[in-house]
């Protein structure tokens, strides 16, 4: 196998997810890393403006919210440096404002029981946003195809030998 041959190339779906999980968990570690720090000892930790939830179950509930967010929107991201649309771009940042936003409900007293159920409902929209996207044709991914399917997850067998590597289907042709 040459250098300049890649078996498995970057496609927009697999890095997309990768790097939305990898920021994600930053958002996380920075947003909600200083609670563990409270979180030894036998109490739990109430905020006087959300008195439904501890702290701790609070930033979970967001922590996931955000991280789905975080995914689905570095997916559109993704397709929109891909096509050069300023607009898929920027609808990108605008959700992500709009998720931020959100958590200011938080500020009311009781609020928060009602921003944890709103930030996943616009998890739900960009995630329905986001198949509608990666159906359209011309989104860049392996995951379109059965070699490709194969290949992102490693199913199949490898052949290699000095002229060629191949990924081969160890399932019969249909």
């Amino acid at each position: 196998m040459t250098p300049s041959v890649s078996i498995y190339p970057l496609q927009d779906i697999s890095s997309s997810i990768v790097s939305g999980m990898g920021f994600g968990l930053m958002h996380t570690v920075t947003l909600y890393g200083i609670l563990l720090s409270y979180s030894t000892g036998d109490a739990t930790l109430f905020s006087p403006r959300c008195e439904q939830m501890s702290a701790f179950t609070l930033a979970a509930w967001l922590s996931l919210a955000f991280n789905a967010l975080h995914v689905l929107l570095m997916i559109l991201a993704f397709d929109g440096y891909r096509r050069g649309s300023r607009l898929r771009i920027g609808l990108a940042g605008v959700l992500h404002l709009t998720a931020e936003l959100l958590t200011l409900l938080n500020m009311a007293k009781g609020g928060c029981a009602v921003m944890i159920p709103v930030e996943f409902a616009l998890v739900g929209v960009v995630g329905l946003l986001t198949r509608i996207v990666t159906r359209q044709p011309g989104y860049r991914s392996s995951l379109r195809d059965r070699d490709g399917l194969l290949k992102l997850f490693g199913a199949g067998r490898r052949r290699s030998d000095a002229t060629d590597s191949k990924i081969i289907d160890s399932a019969p042709p249909p």
